[in-house]
């Protein structure tokens, strides 16, 4: 398994992060997306379950790559596309409900969350918005991904995942009364294991000095 992964790795990426995007597209099409007219408010949800799925595709076929043993030969395309295209939806997701609010005559954030919402929900909305700030944080790694201070950044990442999962959880109707339920929970525990297994990975491969 170990070898034709290591032969196959980007091919293997591309399948990861095809599937799970189909897989989201394809719960948000059949509840959602077939109910009525097409809106922002419809059309929003779908971009933060896509999102989502490619940043756990990103923490699962990095764990894939370490157990594996391949080593990356040049530039990682799906690694760009993928990273691209997360920023793009993660920024979407909230501005299409943000407009959708204020047209309906609900204001600004974060008073329009609780108005649209409730008090209870509201704050989910809310758990979500300071995830996406998290998020937007890590495109710093550009410049500072070398320095010490780095590492409390991925940790706030991992924080940051585990909240847009609460988040989706509490508030998503794809992903607590459909099929794609099963898939959403997958997607949480294999998380969990690539966190697990990366851990344990860096703690054994750390210099001793």
């Amino acid at each position: 398994m170990k070898t034709w992964i290591r032969n196959n790795f980007s091919p293997a990426e591309w399948l990861v992060g095809g599937t799970v995007t189909v897989l989201a597209v394809l719960a948000w099409v059949l509840g959602t997306g077939s109910s009525g007219t097409l809106s922002l408010l419809k059309i929003f949800p779908v971009f933060g379950l896509v999102a989502f799925g490619l940043m756990w595709s990103h923490y699962t076929v990095g764990t894939l790559r370490r157990w594996s043993g391949y080593e990356k030969r040049g530039k990682d395309i799906y690694w760009a596309v993928s990273a691209g295209l997360v920023l793009a939806l993660i920024i979407l997701h909230p501005v299409l409900l943000n407009i959708s609010l204020v047209e309906a005559g609900l204001g600004l954030p974060t008073s329009s969350y609780f108005a649209a919402y409730g008090n209870v929900d509201g704050w989910f909305v809310v758990l979500g918005t300071i995830a996406l700030l998290v998020f937007l944080l890590f495109e710093l790694h550009r410049w500072f991904k070398h320095k010490k201070w780095w590492k409390w950044i991925e940790y706030a990442q991992i924080v940051a995942m585990t909240a847009i999962f609460v988040h989706g959880t509490w508030l998503g109707n794809e992903t607590t009364n459909s099929w794609y339920t099963v898939v959403w929970w997958g997607l949480a525990l294999t998380l969990l294991f690539a966190w697990v297994y990366n851990w344990r990975y860096d703690k054994a491969h750390v210099p001793r000095r």
